[in-house]
């Protein structure tokens, strides 16, 4: 079977959450799925050579891009480390990257080729202007960024969002030893990280992990035992397992101060 997912297959779709595209597809069309808000979950078979443009244009909550071999059903899609992980960074390429393809396989941990090509990409997209993909509104045929400067801010918060979320997951993988880095690329990615201004606004997401981020976080230099408080305090209730993380944390600081 050679097929193409037609352009504009799925487009609009809000009541679409998940897909499993058939093996054999080895082509996905332009706007194949853009802008399916519900969107969550897509499998896509090894046979998927080539993607049109904007697949997965406005997909804001596609968060799991499985790459597979054999035929699957929703219920046998892994859910656990490594390769519901690695299924995390292949929405982000999905949603963001120019190339995404190939993909990180779902059913063994990365080959080294594949999540080299990955880093790279994400580095090339964090290092680009927040507002690279800002449309102003139109008066007149012109660009007028005045009348549209709370769209603008929402725009550059809500990039910058994408980016830490992206950096936050790739830097946490290094750290549980699922996908480690090659070369100096951990240092640029810790970089980038503590100079996004969203980067703390993270904490309040995570779901789990809630020690590995924290020591994440003080790596990176943005937490400290004068912050700590104010960022602790911060946290909605809901947070618990991060809340006690930090707070074992800021223990630990009182008592490194206690020994000196």
């Amino acid at each position: 079977m050679n097929e193409t997912i037609p352009a504009k297959l799925h487009l609009g779709d809000h009541t679409i959450t998940h897909d499993i595209i058939p093996q054999g597809v080895t082509a996905l069309g332009d706007w194949a799925y853009a802008h399916c808000r519900s969107l969550s979950m897509v499998a896509l078979p090894s046979s998927v050579k080539q993607l049109g443009r904007d697949v997965f244009l406005g997909c804001d909550g596609l968060w799991q891009v499985y790459c597979y071999a054999e035929p699957v059903f929703p219920g046998a899609l892994p859910s656990e480390d490594p390769p519901y992980l690695a299924a995390c960074l292949n929405a982000y390429a999905m949603r963001c990257f120019p190339d995404p393809l190939p993909l990180l396989f779902s059913a063994d941990p990365p080959l080294p080729k594949t999540l080299a090509l990955w880093d790279e990409n994400c580095l090339f997209f964090c290092q680009q202007p927040p507002d690279l993909t800002f449309r102003p509104f139109l008066a007149g045929g012109e660009e007028d960024y005045t009348e549209g400067e709370d769209q603008y801010d929402a725009h550059l918060r809500g990039q910058n969002r994408l980016r830490a979320g992206m950096l936050y997951l790739r830097l946490l993988l290094d750290r549980i030893s699922c996908f480690p880095f090659q070369d100096e690329k951990r240092e640029l990615f810790f970089s980038l990280f503590r100079s996004n201004p969203e980067a703390l606004s993270l904490l309040s997401q995570i779901s789990s992990h809630h020690h590995e981020s924290v020591a994440l976080y003080k790596e990176a230099g943005l937490l400290s035992p004068e912050t700590l408080p104010a960022i602790i305090a911060s946290l909605p209730p809901s947070r618990v397992e991060m809340k006690a993380a930090l707070l074992s944390l800021q223990s630990g600081s009182i008592l490194d101060a206690l020994s000196l």
